[in-house]
């Protein structure tokens, strides 16, 4: 009787034969190489995308995180950006035009009160017109006089003494920072006793700063 079994590899409507075709011979030492790189490769490629999908979830909880006070800081440095405001002459000018009949004052000394000081002040000159006296801190003031005669009465008619206290009176100038200033000559009277008759003249006294 003849056999008429037919071996799974030569059953040609077998859909399994194709893979068993391929995976039942044996294979080179190339193809068992070729072999083994592909899968280190497919693997080092999963490797690599579990590695940026790390990165990725420990980016997204840093963002979670609050910032500690150094990043704020850091970080509003960097936004921080410089910037600075044009001041014309002509604006300049205009600012500067109320302000040139005032002086600048500091008394020298005990300091007094800013109500007792100006109380003194309205006293030693006597104005014809209004006064404004404005506190500008460490120790010195401005007073800005309506009329011009008053100016020009306490800018020249001193030196001024408020008690035993000298008081430095200046004009007023642009840009005057009070945490700064330093005042380095003030208007004072001398007594020179038993002066010879000679020495009262011009030339003399314009040496002694007359």
């Amino acid at each position: 009787m003849k056999n008429t079994s037919t071996h799974p590899l030569e059953d040609t409507n077998n859909p399994e034969n194709d893979f068993l075709k391929d995976n039942s011979r044996k294979k080179t030492y190339a193809e068992v190489v070729l072999d083994a790189t592909m899968h280190e490769l497919e693997g080092g490629e999963d490797k690599d995308v579990a590695d940026e999908g790390s990165e990725d979830d420990a980016k997204r909880t840093s963002d979670r995180e609050p910032m500690s006070e150094e990043q704020h800081r850091d970080e509003g440095d960097v936004n921080t950006k410089a910037w600075a405001i044009t001041v014309t002459a002509e604006m300049k000018c205009k600012m500067a035009r109320p302000w040139q009949t005032s002086v600048i004052l500091k008394l020298m000394g005990k300091q007094l009160g800013y109500r007792a000081l100006q109380s003194r002040l309205a006293g030693i000159w006597r104005p014809i017109g209004n006064m404004q006296f404005i506190d500008i801190a460490y120790g010195f003031y401005i007073m800005k006089f309506e009329a011009l005669k008053d100016y020009h009465h306490a800018l020249m008619r001193g030196p001024w003494f408020v008690g035993d206290q000298y008081l430095h009176v200046q004009a007023w100038e642009a840009d005057f920072h009070s945490c700064t200033a330093k005042v380095t000559t003030t208007a004072v009277w001398i007594r020179l006793e038993q002066l010879p008759i000679e020495y009262y003249h011009l030339d003399f006294f314009k040496t002694c700063g007359y």
